[in-house]
């Protein structure tokens, strides 16, 4: 159980939150984290969005938290398009991500290419599902030849982002937007957790958007790079121009 400053848990919170929601009612995360800031403002942000994250039914990060597992009521919301989230319908819904579950969370080394800093080592992957995603988006775009030799990064730098890095698109912006030796274009998005669904929609929709808007008869392709990536999701980009690429977190030791 998360425990807070509080007399009760934050799950128990944000079920308090989830039973204010009216009949089909949608949210953002913004509004979540202003209602704990109004009445628990001792529960931190990065606490609610964890267990925003742990209690939407379809989150595939839920994969990585042990504490969710049928029956300890962690199902309250479902993450819709455009990043709003609503009740969970067991009714209506798909069943649920839960803690180890091998549709997400399977993953064949043998055809995932390794990230990593140091061949051999061993991987922390429960410590990478937790870390941020931008550091890990800033490190892999200084390091573009850990993805695919050659690459090099498009776009112009502004308002502090470097050149290819959160490229603006209409329908959002772009982890990381590379072009190969070949002249063509490469959609890049990361993912600290497990990749689901809603990812292989988003790279296609931004690489859609690149071959409209940008690529000018350039060939466009996608590599989505998660820290799993389920069968569902290969099966999901079989048939597409998208590569999937697994993260390792290596940690290596020597001497002071």
């Amino acid at each position: 159980m998360t425990r807070s400053t509080y007399d009760r848990s934050v799950r128990a919170l944000m079920q308090t939150f989830a039973d204010g929601l009216a009949v089909g009612e949608t949210f953002a995360a913004s509004d979540v984290l202003t209602w704990f800031q109004a009445r628990y403002p001792r529960v931190g942000r990065r606490t609610v969005r964890a267990m925003l994250e742990s209690a939407t039914a379809n989150a595939p990060a839920r994969a990585s938290y042990p504490e969710v597992k049928p029956g300890t009521a962690y199902d309250l919301f479902w993450r819709g398009d455009f990043g709003r989230y609503r009740r969970f319908d067991p009714a209506r819904d798909p069943p649920p991500v839960y803690w180890g579950d091998p549709a997400t969370l399977a993953a064949e080394p043998a055809s995932a290419a390794n990230v990593s800093t140091e061949d051999g080592a061993p991987t922390l992957q429960g410590a990478l599902f937790a870390m941020p995603e931008r550091p890990l988006r800033d490190w892999l775009a200084d390091h573009l030849d850990a993805i695919e030799p050659g690459l090099r990064l498009e776009g112009e730098a502004s308002q502090g982002r470097a050149a290819g890095v959160e490229y603006p698109t209409a329908t959002g912006p772009i982890d990381i937007l590379a072009g190969d030796p070949g002249g063509g274009y490469i959609v890049i998005e990361v993912k600290r957790g497990p990749a689901g669904d809603s990812a292989v929609g988003q790279i296609l929709r931004y690489m859609n958007w690149i071959e409209a808007e940008r690529a000018h008869g350039a060939p466009v392709r996608g590599i989505l790079i998660a820290g799993a990536v389920g069968h569902g999701v290969k099966i999901a980009c079989r048939n597409t121009n998208v590569r999937l690429l697994v993260l390792d977190l290596a940690l290596a030791l020597r001497a002071a």
